[in-house]
C-alpha cells in the first residue's frame, strides 16, 4: 500500500486494511509503523513533525487581559447560564469570574468594570467578536457598544480574535 500511496503513513494503512476486511482485526498503527521502517519506506526527512508549541505572553502584567464568554452552565432549576472569564495574559491570574443569567452587554460590563475596580486597569483587553463586545458586525451600520464605550473611557485598547 505504501509504495503505491507514498503519502500514506502508518495510521492511514491501518485504516485502509480496517476497510479491506471488517471482520479481521487490523494491526496497530506501531505495528504497520515498524513494517515501513524495516522495509525502508520511511524516511525521517519526509515525515511531517508537528510544530513546538511556543506560548506567547505579554512582558508583564495588566498589559492584556483576555476575556471571554462560556456557555451550556445549568443550575440546579434547569436555566442555563453563561460565564464570564478573564485571565491576564502575562500572569495567567483570573481576573474575572462571573456567573451571568443574561449575558446581555450590561452585565459584562457590570463584570469588568467590578474586577477592574479590584485589579486595576490593564492596557488591553482581548475578546472574541461576541454582540456583547464590539459592534462592528452589526448591519446596516456598526454601532459602538457598552462595553467599548467603557473600554475607550478607561483608556484600554480593545482588540478583536
Amino acid at each position: 500500500m505504501r509504495r503505491t500511496h507514498r503519502r500514506w503513513g502508518a495510521r492511514r494503512i491501518v485504516y485502509e486494511l480496517g476497510r479491506l476486511d471488517p471482520y479481521a482485526p487490523a494491526p496497530a498503527r506501531a505495528t504497520v509503523h515498524r513494517v515501513l521502517v524495516r522495509n525502508g519506506l520511511v524516511n525521517p526527512q519526509e515525515q511531517l513533525h508537528k510544530r513546538v508549541y511556543k506560548r506567547w505572553e505579554r512582558e508583564a502584567p495588566m498589559h492584556l487581559w483576555q476575556l471571554d464568554l462560556v456557555g451550556g452552565v445549568f443550575l440546579a432549576g434547569g436555566r442555563e447560564c453563561k460565564l464570564l472569564t478573564g485571565i491576564d495574559d502575562h500572569s495567567r491570574f483570573v481576573t474575572v469570574a462571573a456567573v451571568l443569567e443574561q449575558p446581555s452587554g450590561s452585565a459584562v460590563c457590570e463584570a469588568f468594570v467590578g474586577a477592574m475596580n479590584r485589579w486595576g486597569v490593564p492596557f488591553e483587553v482581548l475578546t472574541d467578536n461576541g454582540n456583547q463586545f464590539t459592534g462592528r458586525h452589526t448591519r446596516p451600520l456598526p454601532v459602538e457598544v457598552l462595553f467599548e464605550r467603557t473600554c475607550r473611557e478607561y483608556g484600554i485598547t480593545a482588540r478583536l480574535t
